[in-house]
Order: structure tokens, then sequence, then C-alpha cells
């Protein structure tokens, strides 16, 4: 938890929900984090404890890729795919 930077994205288990937050703000003094989503509204804020007790009950993860505008993760995907389904029944 404390390796996390600002802007970088989390995905959480909340109350039987999943929620995307980017960590907006950390205070150096209480530790507490603020994350907000894609509008930057305030989603929840946390303490580095309670974001560390998330991992190791593996109910949180780092989103990698969401500062990639979408179309990008788009592309990207559909490339992949195809790269997935090339060699089958098709002549080399």
């Amino acid at each position: 938890a404390r390796a996390l930077e600002v802007g970088q994205w989390l995905q959480w288990q909340q109350d039987e929900a999943t929620v995307r937050g980017k960590l907006s703000w950390r205070s150096s003094v209480t530790e507490n984090c603020i994350f907000v989503n894609r509008k930057g509204m305030k989603v929840a804020e946390m303490t580095l404890n309670e974001i560390a007790g998330l991992f190791r009950k593996e109910q949180a993860q780092v989103l990698e890729d969401m500062n990639t505008p979408v179309m990008d993760r788009a592309l990207t995907a559909m490339l992949g795919a195809l790269n997935d389904t090339k060699g089958g029944d098709a002549p080399a």
C-alpha cells in the first residue's frame, strides 16, 4: 500500500460491489488516502492500513492500464484477439 503513487488506479471489493478509484491524494501525516472516479468525484477515503488489509485479503488490485486512452486499449485488445485467432486453418 505504501508503494501506491498518486494517479494510480485501484479496484477493490466494498459492500458486495466492485469499486474503481484513482488515488488522488495521500496525507504524509495521517496516511489517509482519497480515491476519485473518472469524473473526479470522491468514491472512498481509506488509510494505508485499510488498503493493505484489502491487498492481504486479495480484495484489491492495482489497475495498470487505466491512464491509457480507451481507444488505445480497445485497439490493443482487438489486435491481441486477432493474433490469438491467427494460425488455425489459414495458410501461412
